[in-house]
């Protein structure tokens, strides 16, 4: 099983350093857009946000981190880089947004093989867990051990 993540890791990771800026900033504008109008932003209290890695094609964040500070400036929001062997946020959390590399119909993601946000979710059982994915990475199957933890969301831009 990790042998095929691996392979579809690499393949995706090819693929997604080859998207344009353009499309990796519309893709964020357009995660802003359905974040904003899905969510209850008044019962929220307390955000994570991942850092987007340039170099690697992720979905930037940065938009929603200005709107929730404009729009929200009560709710704390954190932003972070999952880094091996890096520490975890403290607290509890009302949403946690998270990188998805590929991902499938049971909402599973496949990161980039650290298992940094699987521990970290399994300890945020209350919070809204959402992934912000390009459309084109959703994969017909995606093999996955006890220790992933779905997503309730997968945001598709």
């Amino acid at each position: 099983m990790q042998d095929e993540k691996a392979q579809l890791r690499q393949e995706l990771i090819e693929k997604r350093k080859n998207v344009p800026a353009s499309t990796t900033q519309r893709a964020g504008a357009e995660a802003l857009q359905l974040l904003a109008t899905m969510l209850d932003w008044q019962a929220v209290q307390r955000v994570h946000l991942y850092a987007a890695v340039q170099v690697l094609g992720e979905i930037p964040t940065h938009a929603i981190q200005n709107w929730l500070a404009e729009a929200h400036p009560g709710v704390h929001v954190t932003v972070g880089e999952a880094k091996p062997g890096a520490d975890t946020p403290p607290g509890d959390y009302d949403i946690i947004v998270v990188p998805v590399l590929g991902f499938d119909d049971e909402n599973f993601r496949l990161g980039m093989g650290g298992g940094w946000y699987d521990r970290w979710l399994a300890t945020q059982s209350q919070a809204q867990k959402i992934g912000l994915a390009y459309a084109w990475a959703k994969l017909e199957t995606l093999p996955h051990e006890a220790h992933d933890i779905p997503l309730d969301i997968i945001l598709e831009v």
